[in-house]
């Protein structure tokens, strides 16, 4: 192995105040060891923290070549006296050194590691880098040791592209949000101020005890019934649920009520929303700020006005990170099926939420169970009624 000429690796690089500011220098080992802590905690959550560390931790290793190193010198300003010669890639040197150790012949962890910048490889395709793609001489062969616990459920067949999806999920936020922390502390800070899921039980229940008072009516009456059965149901074991309910009947508060505690009783992180249709979304969304305020709604879809979009609600759109999310179908789909980091970003965050498919209906059937074998999904559909029940699979 070739010795870097540079004396230190760097991964970023910035001005500590404006222009004409001293250079401030993330090192290569520090940003890597960063990511590889974000991306242990989010891929924890479905039993693959190990995996999770160890792409962090060679995500970059590409990074240690010195062309790549020349690049990011001349690219900043930082030192011109030497133009880069090539484009310097640097993902893929981490794939090669995970597959030469742990021949992750699936793809599990390199193919996320390869694609963290691009996206995901077809199989095909990323078997090829593998074994035409090279590794400059000065880039650190040596990879950690760690004990890789198998996935608590065995995979079989399309799930696993499914498990891919996930672990790269995580290895793009991670990455995303320890560079974001180093080159921008001011995005960085607005994440981080959301109220917990026992927080907003309360502002739910001052929010139904308002109508404690109102005047009785059969309507009324039905209403409360609804709620009441959701929140003693929501003690039940996390699975697949359904909720019926007639127009006028309280659906959306109803199921929020079921959402809600059942987070609570069962340590859930967040609630996901999805609908089909954009006018509905506007609706519910409106409701849900009223209950528990607008910094904690996050409302993502396409048709959102100029003014319905802050700094803040722009970032927490880009990784869901929100304790309530409302959404669309298509943007559900697209995270849980595409192979792009800026669409699969968010896709960590289905798992230990409580997903809602309001009128679900609307859905066909074969797009059920991909999304079952998410998350954990409290279904509501039109237009009967009926007590909330596990549903049968």
């Amino acid at each position: 192995m070739k010795t870097s000429r540079y004396s230190h690796i760097m991964s970023h690089i910035r001005r500590q105040d404006g222009d004409e500011g001293m250079w401030v220098i993330q090192t290569n080992d520090g940003h890597c060891r960063g990511v590889a802590s974000r991306a242990e905690g989010f891929s924890s959550v479905f039993g693959m923290g190990d995996w999770g560390r160890l792409m962090g931790l060679l995500h970059d290793r590409g990074k240690e070549s010195d062309a790549f190193q020349c690049k990011i010198r001349y690219s900043s300003g930082y030192d011109i006296s030497k133009m880069p010669t090539d484009a310097a890639p640097h993902s893929l040197a981490g794939a090669i050194v995970m597959h030469s150790k742990y021949a992750d012949g699936m793809g599990l962890m390199s193919n996320p590691i390869a694609g963290h910048h691009r996206g995901l490889y077809d199989m095909d395709e990323f078997r090829n880098l593998l074994k035409n793609g090279a590794v400059a001489e000065e880039v650190s062969r040596q990879v950690p040791d760690l004990a890789l616990r198998p996935p608590s459920v065995r995979l079989k067949g399309m799930e696993i592209h499914h498990v891919v999806r996930m672990l790269f999920s995580c290895l793009v936020d991670a990455d995303y949000l320890d560079t974001e922390q180093f080159m921008d502390e001011t995005s960085s800070r607005m994440r981080e101020s959301y109220s917990s899921i026992v927080d907003l039980k309360e502002r739910l229940d001052r929010y139904i005890g308002r109508f404690s008072s109102s005047a009785p009516s059969v309507v009324n009456r039905l209403r409360s019934e609804v709620q009441r059965m959701c929140e003693e149901r929501s003690a039940m074991t996390p699975g697949v649920f359904e909720l019926t309910v007639p127009t006028g009947g309280g659906k959306t508060v109803a199921s929020v009520v079921w959402a809600v505690n059942h987070a609570c009783r069962h340590g859930k992180q967040r609630i996901i929303i999805a609908i089909p249709f954009t006018s509905i979304i506007m609706q519910t969304a409106q409701v849900l700020r009223e209950i528990f305020g607008s910094e904690n709604v996050i409302e993502h879809h396409s048709v959102m006005s100029d003014e319905m979009i802050n700094e803040r609600t722009r970032l927490a759109a880009e990784n869901w990170d929100a304790p309530i999310v409302v959404t669309t179908n298509v943007q559900l789909f697209e995270s849980m099926f595409s192979n792009r980091p800026s669409k699969c970003r968010k896709l960590h965050s289905l798992a230990n939420s409580v997903v809602i498919l309001d009128e679900a209906q609307s859905l066909p059937r074969s797009f059920m169970q991909p999304v079952a074998d998410e998350a954990h999904i409290h279904v509501c559909s039109g237009p009967r009624f009926c007590y909330v029940r596990p549903h049968s699979r």
